[in-house]
């Protein structure tokens, strides 16, 4: 468990965590090419699980600087994309999964429902 007063999962403290994340974009994935920055490289780097690293996002040092990680991120992923590196459906989900996104509802859109049984005679 993540201890967010000083250290982080033991291994550095806190206030590391920044110089962490930007060695990762700077210096791990240039030497790594093979490696696609994702959410789990990011915490596999930074030894902590995903869920860890996402409960540091509210934290008032380094939460930002997570946040600013993860939007990286999907800019890379948005980008490889769009040079048909990544298909989109894997990209779609990562979005969703990693990054918050959300499909937005169609506007003018009519819901629809579904009647069965005796509602079906009320309508009589």
């Amino acid at each position: 468990m993540i201890q967010t007063e000083s250290r982080c999962h033991n291994k550095y403290k806190i206030n590391e965590l920044p110089v962490k994340i930007d060695s990762y974009f700077n210096e791990f994935l240039i030497e790594n090419p093979d490696i696609v920055a994702d959410v789990e490289s990011l915490s596999a780097y930074l030894e902590m699980t995903r869920d860890e690293l996402n409960n540091l996002e509210g934290h008032k040092k380094v939460g930002r600087h997570i946040r600013l990680a993860k939007t990286k991120i999907a800019a890379i992923k948005k980008q490889l994309a769009y040079r048909g590196r990544i298909n989109a459906t894997m990209l779609a989900f990562d979005l969703k999964n990693d990054h918050g996104y959300r499909e937005k509802p169609e506007e003018g859109g009519q819901s629809v429902f579904i009647f069965k049984g005796e509602v079906l005679e009320w309508g009589k």
